[in-house]
């Protein structure tokens, strides 16, 4: 996603993972790439354990690249990281503690990471939820739906939860 120039310096930069339309892409892809690990697995292609395994290095490059450690984008220093964890425990807190266990949730990296897991899991429910099987990925209204709500949240603009 190399798309950017700084013009400080001239040289090449990431595109801006803070910003909504990135973000959008980002998750977008995600969820096509996780459809279509699901599709390899009931193909025969793929077994459960290397299903698990990519859902495992995908939360990590997730937990990567929305942290700001990510080389290949840029990120926003006061968002990116700790900004994004504090909002997250703030917005979905429970299931995040939940799915740490006891796994204290000391730093940004942790509570990021123990996010984009919940993260994932949500995914596999939206995708059942949506029918993609039979609709399909495209203009499928429940899943575009999962894609917004998501890259709000994760851009920090302002969700249906925030007005009450």
């Amino acid at each position: 996603m190399g798309c950017c120039q700084s013009h400080a310096t001239q040289r090449e930069t990431g595109a801006n993972i803070s910003t909504w339309a990135v973000t959008e892409v980002v998750i977008r892809q995600a969820i096509t790439n996780t459809w279509h690990r699901v599709q390899k697995v009931l193909a025969g292609e793929m077994t459960t354990d290397e299903l698990q395994a990519a859902d495992l290095k995908l939360v990590d490059w997730l937990t990567q690249t929305f942290g700001g450690e990510n080389p290949h984008f840029t990120a926003e220093t006061e968002w990116n990281g700790r900004g994004l964890a504090l909002a997250l425990l703030e917005t979905m807190g429970d299931a995040i503690v939940e799915r740490a266990g006891e796994e204290p949730l000391e730093d940004a990296p942790t509570v990021l990471f123990f996010a984009f897991a919940h993260w994932v899991s949500e995914v596999y429910a939206v995708l059942g939820d949506a029918e993609v099987a039979e609709r399909g990925l495209e203009n499928n209204p429940i899943l575009e739906g999962f894609i917004r709500e998501w890259t709000l949240i994760l851009t920090g603009a302002p969700t249906s939860g925030d007005f009450k």
